[in-house]
């Protein structure tokens, strides 16, 4: 079932299809990426005209060297 939705405040808001303003939601597919190295965070709406657009956007992890080392 495809999702509808508005941008209000910068945020993405789901609503019927009949609402004004209403336009589809496509989200980008998550692309392969190493878990133990990075993490995925979805982006900021965007109205791309016919359509609302959610990205994703593939980050490294911010890892601690001592981190498993024990006392």
């Amino acid at each position: 079932m495809q999702g509808y939705g508005i941008i209000q405040n910068g945020q993405l808001v789901r609503v019927n299809p009949g609402y004004p303003g209403a336009k589809p939601v496509v989200y980008e597919d998550v692309p392969l990426f190493d878990q133990e190295t990075q993490y995925v965070v979805q982006q900021a709406p965007v109205d791309a005209g016919t359509h609302i657009y959610m990205g994703v956007e593939v980050l490294d992890l911010e890892l601690d060297d001592d981190e498993g080392t024990e006392l």
